[in-house]
């Protein structure tokens, strides 16, 4: 699997010598990141990233290391602060995963559910990268008063299923949409919300055999896919309903049916994410990109028509935008109405 690139926060043993790598990883990225000891097998200890970002209560990250092995012991847990889980979804290489008695083989695409306060053991014998949910205490009380499932350690979930397919869209949509969006908390803390709620459902049906995913669930897995899939060809002006309802092995109808209840359309949605691209790329202070250029780079074939739309969402012509964002007085511009819901951006 491709790397995700999580964005905002990192940290990274590049800049560390390499006689002080191991050192690092141990003091920085063991203890104080995921309270968690390590045994690095690679003298030289080539790789060794984490990225993140913090939505919510949660934290979302994505780490890729050289092979070593992991382990929560006794001295970890009596010094957790407080009870939490750690969902893993394993992307490269082979790892095999302990904890309360069970043993799992992790391949990509596998996800394993990790207790803060129980020992475990991940021992990755070649390099690998995951991507990890990391939820307090308090986010899990909230879910298990409607779950009524309190343990989770060591429960598995095989990446082919539609359980594994359902949090890995999800994960990815969610983390894609944070690198064309603006800091917002009120947007973190509701998609934190609904990561948990899924995670916490998936779990669930995890530990009942053949039990068939509640409809929302599905809905909420397909979804995902397809605004992922607008997001990595969000930049071709040939991107239509139609294309995206076979590229995700759907039809049209079908495509329009995952959003109703909401507050826009497949539509609105495709239009939205464009402009905030052209937004971002506003604020790049690139002047060498004419709005006429940026217009077709982000997918919009018409000039008045893409001029109209930015100046209905951010209340004001994308020149202007720009002006603004070169001020460094002012700095990049931050519109009230950024935050407007999608259903706002009507499609005339």
């Amino acid at each position: 699997m491709k790397y995700i690139k999580v964005p905002q926060k990192r940290v990274s043993i590049d800049e560390i010598l390499k006689s002080e790598r191991q050192e690092f990883w141990n003091e920085v990225v063991c203890r104080e990141y995921v309270n968690i000891g390590c045994d690095c097998r690679d003298d030289t200890f080539s790789e060794g990233n984490i990225n993140w970002i913090e939505l919510g209560d949660l934290r979302v990250s994505e780490a890729y290391s050289s092979s070593q092995k992991m382990f929560r012991g006794s001295n970890h847990i009596a010094s957790e602060t407080e009870r939490g889980l750690i969902v893993n979804l394993h992307l490269s290489g082979i790892a095999q995963f302990t904890q309360a008695g069970t043993q799992h083989t992790l391949l990509p695409g596998d996800i394993v559910f990790n207790e803060t306060t129980e020992t475990c053991q991940l021992d990755f014998d070649t390099p690998f990268h995951q991507l990890l949910v990391q939820i307090p205490k308090s986010a899990l009380l909230e879910e298990e008063i409607k779950s009524r499932h309190v343990f989770y350690a060591g429960i598995k979930i095989p990446g082919r299923s539609s359980l594994g397919e359902v949090i890995y869209n999800f994960l990815t949509a969610v983390i894609m949409q944070q690198q064309l969006s603006r800091d917002d908390s009120q947007e973190h803390l509701r998609q934190s919300k609904q990561i948990t709620e899924l995670i916490m459902l998936a779990a669930g049906n995890a530990t009942i055999s053949k039990t068939r995913l509640p409809n929302n669930i599905v809905k909420t897995a397909a979804k995902a896919k397809v605004e992922r899939y607008i997001d990595q060809h969000l930049t071709q002006t040939n991107l239509t309903l139609t294309s995206i309802a076979k590229a995700n092995n759907i039809s049209v109808r079908s495509l329009h049916k995952l959003y109703e209840g909401t507050e826009t359309t497949a539509y609105r949605h495709i239009k939205h994410r464009r402009l905030q691209l052209a937004a971002s790329l506003l604020s790049t202070k690139n002047e060498a990109i004419t709005i006429s250029m940026l217009a077709q780079l982000v997918g919009f074939n018409d000039l008045p028509y893409f001029s109209r739309s930015f100046k209905k969402l951010y209340g004001i012509p994308p020149s202007r935008y720009r002006e603004r964002c070169l001020d460094d007085r002012s700095g990049p511009f931050h519109s009230d109405s950024i935050s407007q819901s999608i259903s706002g951006c009507s499609m005339s």
